[in-house]
Order: structure tokens, then sequence, then C-alpha cells
């Protein structure tokens, strides 16, 4: 299993490869974001790391790799951010995962949120209700990637 390997081999994944197995996965099986492993949290405003002002939640930092998860205190948002660059598209298997999910129906592609760098805002489809929200953004050459996954009431 992923999730064994990464968490007992120490073993170093991809920015896309964290995010995927501690927030997207377990936000579409509808199951606690993953911070086992990890430090231990301290208390972050999304606004100070990301653009979600007002919104509050615990920062980890993922050890000897130059990535910080960031959980909201309501439990319906988990991002991944990459803080430093560490050589290569990072943002490459995002795409990837993306083309596969819009070819198997899973995902839709919703409205662009940041012009001007490479971008992915994608929605669930009807299998997951509610439905969730999976963004992720990079520059052009593919570095310094942010994820997040979140819940939404866009079925209503």
């Amino acid at each position: 299993m992923m999730l064994a390997g990464l968490l007992t081999t120490g073993a170093h994944a991809s920015a896309w490869d964290e995010f995927e197995t501690r927030c997207l996965v377990p936000m579409e099986n509808i199951t606690p974001f993953i911070t086992e492993g990890l430090s231990e949290g301290t208390p972050t405003s999304l606004g100070d790391v990301a653009w979600m002002p007002d919104m509050e939640g615990m920062q980890y930092a993922i050890p000897d790799q130059p990535l910080v998860m960031v959980v909201a205190s309501n439990s319906v948002t988990c991002m991944m951010i990459q803080t430093e660059a560490s050589g290569g598209d990072a943002f490459a298997p995002a795409e990837a995962w993306a083309e596969k999910s819009r070819a198997s129906g899973r995902y839709e592609d919703l409205a662009a949120i940041r012009m001007g760098v490479r971008n992915i805002n994608m929605g669930s489809t009807e299998w997951r209700e509610p439905r969730i929200d999976m963004f992720g953004d990079a520059r052009e050459d593919g570095t310094l990637p942010i994820f997040y996954v979140m819940e939404t009431d866009l079925e209503s």
C-alpha cells in the first residue's frame, strides 16, 4: 500500500503523492486526513499560507521534505504546500491525475481560480456528496506547487 510505504520507509514522495495520500484520498473516502508521522501541528491561519482568509487550522511539516500540510479546523479543507523548489516539474503528476479523472467522469473542470500560473480546478461529480473541489497550481515551470481539497456545497 502506498501509504504504508510513505510512512514506514521514510521515502521521499512528491508534493502530489503526499497530497493525494494524506488529503485527497481520505477526503474522497470521507475519512480523516492523515497526519501520522508528521510534526506536531501548530495553529495557523490559512490566510497566512494561502488565499483563504478567516480560516484557521493546524500546520504540519513533512519530515525531511520542503512540504507543509495544513488542515482547516473545520476538517473540510486540507492543503499541501511545497515551500522550496526541489528540481523538476512537480506539477506534472497532478495534471496526469486530472486527465484521468476527467476521462473517468469522477471529476469535471471548474473555472480557473488564479490566472497566469499552471492550475487545475476540478469538482467531483455525483459519486461524492457533499461534493469536493480539488485545486492545484504551480509556477509555469511546475515548481512550488500548492494543492488543496475541500468539501463544497455545489450540489445545492
